[in-house]
């Protein structure tokens, strides 16, 4: 039994239309979230689930290109596509990573599994509350956790944002949270949602030395703040 990350990628964003294959910095913005998600040494493997659309063939084949698994279900029932890729290749839990997160931080990713891991947590998380930016999401979640909250919910708001019933009955399941330490990521955004964010994602990237999928998050959050054009705060 194992510990994967599965990346949720589709084509079909409203706002920014195939943003997840759209260039960031001479590469697609999904390949720095595989390559930040090829850093997190305590996941046994990475796989990007997308949906059985032909619109979201790209994602399969740039997956292939990368030398790397990808997973076909169900495209609005995000839940079950994650319990089914889990259960397919067998993980006693995953990490769950947008495909719009370039920035998240495969540290805190390795820190998340380790507290899953050793107190055998329902959910491990950095979203309950919020303290982190928006685009460095991370949630460990056990695979017969993810079952029990299909199975207990026919919400379509809880089968699209597969966290919602667990959080909403809080409760019921062993939940850790670890809150940031520093104030500057408050209501920070570094997703990429829309044209305004791929260009702020942009420039961030070209003002630092390293390499994007090297940047640690104190040097990103940095760049953010002095950003020049619009807010970079949470939306």
């Amino acid at each position: 039994m194992t510990t994967g990350i599965i990346v949720f990628a589709r084509m079909d964003s409203r706002r920014l239309p195939g943003k997840v294959l759209i260039n960031l910095c001479g590469r697609p913005i999904l390949g720095h979230v595989l390559d930040r998600a090829r850093r997190v040494e305590r996941a046994d493997e990475v796989v990007v689930a997308t949906s059985r659309r032909s619109i979201d063939d790209p994602i399969v084949e740039f997956v292939a290109q990368e030398g790397m698994k990808s997973y076909r279900g169900d495209a609005l029932d995000v839940a079950s596509r994650a319990l089914a890729c889990a259960i397919a290749h067998d993980y006693k839990r995953f990490v769950r990573i947008t495909g719009d997160s370039p920035f998240f931080d495969p540290g805190l990713a390795d820190r998340l599994i380790e507290l899953a891991q050793k107190h055998d947590l329902d959910v491990a998380t950095n979203v309950f509350p919020r303290s982190y930016p928006v685009g460095t999401s991370i949630e460990v979640i056990a695979t017969h956790v993810m079952r029990r909250a299909i199975e207990s919910s026919d919400d379509l708001q809880d089968r699209e944002h597969i966290t919602r019933y667990i959080y909403r009955n809080a409760d019921e399941f062993s939940i850790h949270n670890v809150r940031a330490q520093s104030h500057r990521y408050k209501n920070l955004h570094l997703a990429v949602d829309n044209a305004d964010d791929l260009r702020r994602c942009d420039w961030i990237v070209k003002q630092c030395d390293e390499l994007p999928h090297l940047l640690p998050l104190e040097a990103i959050v940095t760049a953010a703040k002095a950003w020049p054009g619009e807010s970079t705060t949470q939306r």
